[in-house]
C-alpha cells in the first residue's frame, strides 16, 4: 500500500472511531437522500404479484382486505421483535431495516430529503387508501388489535361506494423533482394547518394502498408494471415507503421507496405476506353503502389557492412527459427461476449478471461492466454494496474463446476470494453455470444457453 493508501486508511480508521454505529450509515442514507430527481422511474423499485393462486374472495374489497390484514400481520411480528431472524452463510444477518418499513416516509427538504419513521409501535394504526383521486386515512390497529377482514372489507368497500369529488392532487409533488416537492410542501404547510395535520397522517400511516380502475376493466402485464413503477401522476404518493397497488382486476403491485431498505428486504416480507394470504379464508364482505360500514375512514380535505393549483398543473405536465421518456418492455421467462438454480448449486444473481454482460456484449461488441450485489448485512447496519465484475474469466465466455483455466493457481487463488453464496462476485459462479447447463441445458433460454455451453458463437 503507498504512502496515499495508508493516510486514506488512517482517516477512515479515525472517522470510523468517532461515531457511535457504522461508518457507512451515514454516507449511504445521504447518497438516497440528496438524490434530487424525481422518485417515480428513477429511484424507487417495483414489484408485481402473479396473483393467479391468491384467494379472490367474492369481492374486490374483500381481496384488498386479505392483502392489508397480512400486510398488518407482518408489521406486527417486526414491531413486536418476533420477525423471523435472517440467517446467512457467516450467521445472523443486521435486523434493523425493517424498522424502516412500516410507518415511515421519505420527506422532501432543500438540499437533502428526511426519512420518517414513527418509531415505537403505536396502539392505534391506519393506513392511507388513494382512491379516484382522494385520500382517506383508515383504522387497521385499534387498542393495539389488528382489525379483522370482515371489517376492513367492510371500510375498503365504503370507500369504494362514495361519490366524492376528487381533490386536489396533492400527491404529484412526490413525482416531481425534490428541490420543487420542497418548495410546494411548504406552501402548502404555510396556507393552513389543516394541511400540515393531513400530510402527518400520510407520513405516519404504516403504509399506502392505492386502489386503481384500469380502462376497459383490465390491463396488461406490461401496463401493470408501468402503472406501478412510474404511473400516471395520480392516486399515488411515491415518498411512501410502501405502496400497495391494487388494481380493479386483481393486479397487485407494489412501488417502495429505496432510502430505509434494500430490494431483499421487501422480498423476504412479501414471500410471507403472499403466503399468508394463500392460507386465509375468503372474505365474502361486498360494497357497503355510505356511513352503513362497520369502519369509517375519514377522507382528507387540502386547502389550497391558485398557486398551489398553478404548481399541481405544471408538476402534471412534467410528470406526463418525463413518462414518455421512460421506455419499459416486459419480458416473461416462465421455463424456471431461482428455486431451480439453487438446486444445481449456483447463485441465481451471478447467474443473471453473466446473463446481462452477455447481451450487452452482443449489443455494443464489449465487454462492459454491470451491476453486481454484495450483501453486507453480516455487520451491523450494512446493507447492500456493489462491485464491477467484468473480469477476464467472463470475458473468456462473452467472445466465444471457451473456458478459463478453472484449475489453475490463479483462477483457484481468485474463486477463494470471490466465492459463491457470499455476495462477493460472479467470478467463482462461472463453473455452476457450466453445471446448470450440464444438468438442465433444456430449460434454458438462448441468451443464457450460449455461455453455459461455452461453445457457441457470441451473435
Amino acid at each position: 500500500m503507498n504512502s496515499t493508501g495508508r493516510q486514506l486508511h488512517s482517516d477512515l480508521a479515525d472517522y470510523a472511531g468517532s461515531m457511535d454505529g457504522s461508518w457507512l450509515k451515514p454516507v449511504w442514507d445521504a447518497s438516497y437522500l440528496e438524490f434530487r430527481d424525481p422518485l417515480n422511474g428513477n429511484m424507487n423499485y417495483a414489484t408485481v404479484l402473479d396473483t393467479k393462486h391468491l384467494p379472490r374472495g367474492k369481492s374486490f374489497s374483500g381481496f384488498c382486505a386479505l392483502l392489508v390484514y397480512s400486510m398488518v400481520k407482518v408489521y406486527r411480528q417486526i414491531a413486536s421483535g418476533t420477525l423471523e431472524k435472517d440467517i446467512g452463510t457467516s450467521g445472523c444477518l443486521c435486523m434493523q431495516q425493517y424498522g424502516n418499513v412500516f410507518a415511515s416516509c421519505r420527506i422532501p427538504m432543500p438540499g437533502s430529503d428526511r426519512l420518517f419513521t414513527v418509531g415505537k409501535p403505536a396502539e392505534n394504526a391506519c393506513i392511507a387508501v388513494f382512491y379516484r383521486g382522494n385520500i382517506y386515512i383508515l383504522p387497521v390497529i385499534k387498542d393495539g388489535d389488528p382489525v379483522g377482514t370482515w371489517d376492513l372489507a367492510s371500510g375498503i368497500g365504503e370507500i369504494m361506494g362514495r361519490k366524492d369529488a376528487p381533490a386536489a392532487n396533492i400527491g404529484i409533488m412526490t413525482c416531481a423533482p425534490r428541490e420543487d416537492a420542497a418548495s410546494f410542501r411548504r406552501h402548502l404547510t404555510g396556507l393552513s394547518a389543516l394541511n400540515g395535520e393531513n400530510l402527518g397522517k400520510i407520513e405516519a400511516a404504516l403504509f399506502a394502498l392505492c386502489i386503481d380502475e384500469p380502462p376497459g376493466g383490465k390491463r396488461s402485464a406490461g401496463q401493470a408494471v408501468w402503472d406501478v413503477l412510474h404511473g400516471n401522476g395520480a392516486n399515488r404518493w411515491f415518498d411512501k415507503s410502501v405502496q400497495a397497488v391494487v388494481g380493479t382486476d386483481y393486479t397487485v403491485g407494489f412501488n417502495n421507496e429505496h432510502t430505509g431498505f434494500d430490494v431483499a428486504i421487501w422480498i423476504n416480507l412479501l414471500r410471507k405476506i403472499y403466503r399468508d394470504m394463500q392460507e386465509a379464508e375468503q372474505v365474502v364482505a361486498g360494497p357497503a353503502k355510505p356511513g352503513s360500514a362497520t369502519l369509517q375512514a375519514d377522507r382528507l380535505d387540502w386547502v389550497t389557492d391558485d398557486r398551489a393549483a398553478g404548481i399541481i398543473k405544471k408538476m402534471e405536465e412534467d410528470d406526463r412527459a418525463k413518462g414518455k421518456s421512460l421506455h419499459l418492455r416486459l419480458f416473461e421467462f416462465n421455463g424456471f427461476g431461482s428455486s431451480h438454480v439453487k438446486g444445481l448449486k449456483a447463485s441465481p444473481d451471478a447467474f443473471f449478471h453473466l446473463a446481462l454482460q452477455l447481451a450487452w456484449f452482443r449489443i455494443k461488441g464489449r465487454q462492459d461492466s454491470v451491476y453486481e450485489s454484495v450483501a453486507v448485512r453480516n455487520f451491523c447496519q450494512g446493507r447492500t454494496e456493489c462491485m464491477r465484475p467484468a473480469t477476464a474469466a467472463a470475458g473468456t465466455v462473452l467472445d466465444g474463446k471457451g473456458l478459463p483455466d478453472w484449475q489453475g493457481r490463479r483462477w483457484r487463488s481468485t474463486r477463494s476470494c470471490l466465492s459463491r453464496g457470499r455476495g462477493r462476485g460472479l467470478r467463482g459462479t462461472l463453473p455452476e453455470c457450466r453445471q446448470c447447463w450440464a444438468e438442465g441445458a433444456g430449460r434454458f433460454p438462448d441468451t443464457q444457453r450460449d455461455f453455459l455451453d461455452f461453445r457457441g458463437e457470441v451473435r
